[in-house]
């Protein structure tokens, strides 16, 4: 166990040196007018094209899954997109405890999130793998920021119930999480999640699907 630890914590070192997103990438430009994930390079124009890391919208994630989409009926927040970006990125450093795991914010767009979080030797199980709390933790709030994102600015929200499937161990140096709005209301906003284990095989990233989740979160507005 020592000795696959080892290796675990070596592999999770090196994947520190290739991040799957540039922090910087989460401008975007408006979702309605580019189809797919839209980025914004800083200091230039507002430019079409995919974030790296961040699958298009509806997009499966491989061959036999079903794609989550935005429903066409889905209005977007008020704000104009950096606005719901600083909001979203405000918010997750306000949270401890995805400081305490080391996740961070891999892509920002409106209805979709995603989150990134290395293998470390504290969060794991009795075998090694990622623990199933750590994976649920983190995807609850990867599904959670997808669903702020599209809120006007004096709203929150809170999970008010999730279900998680655990599909497969989770033993990679690197994990994705993927949050994804199916349905957006007033009081009540349907997100799907999904965990992915990276690995790379011959210099390139290989995703392999370790867990999905169906999260249910409520809408918070100030009390008058």
């Amino acid at each position: 166990m020592k000795n696959k630890n080892s290796s675990r914590i070596k592999a999770a070192d090196e994947a520190r040196q290739r991040p799957i997103t540039p922090n910087h990438a989460f401008q975007v430009t408006d979702p309605a007018n580019c189809p797919g994930a839209n980025q914004a390079s800083p200091g230039a124009g507002a430019q079409c094209g995919p974030i790296l890391g961040l699958r298009p919208l509806g997009q499966p994630a491989s061959p036999g899954l079903s794609a989550i989409t935005i429903p066409p009926a889905m209005t977007l927040s008020s704000d104009e997109p950096p606005s719901y970006i600083e909001r979203v990125q405000k918010n997750f450093a306000q949270q401890s405890v995805m400081r305490l795991m080391g996740a961070e914010l891999l892509s920002i767009h409106a209805g979709a999130v995603d989150v990134g979080l290395n293998w470390s030797e504290p969060l794991t199980q009795q075998h090694g793998f990622l623990h199933a709390g750590v994976l649920a933790t983190v995807l609850d709030s990867t599904c959670g920021y997808a669903a702020l994102s599209l809120m006007p600015p004096e709203a929150d929200v809170l999970s008010i119930e999730f279900k998680i499937n655990l599909l497969a161990p989770a033993d990679a140096p690197r994990f994705r999480m993927e949050g994804r709005v199916v349905r957006a209301g007033r009081t009540i906003t349907v997100t799907e999640g999904r965990a992915f284990g990276i690995t790379h095989e011959n210099g390139h990233p290989r995703e392999k699907l370790v867990a999905t989740m169906h999260c249910t979160l409520m809408t918070v507005l100030p009390r008058t």
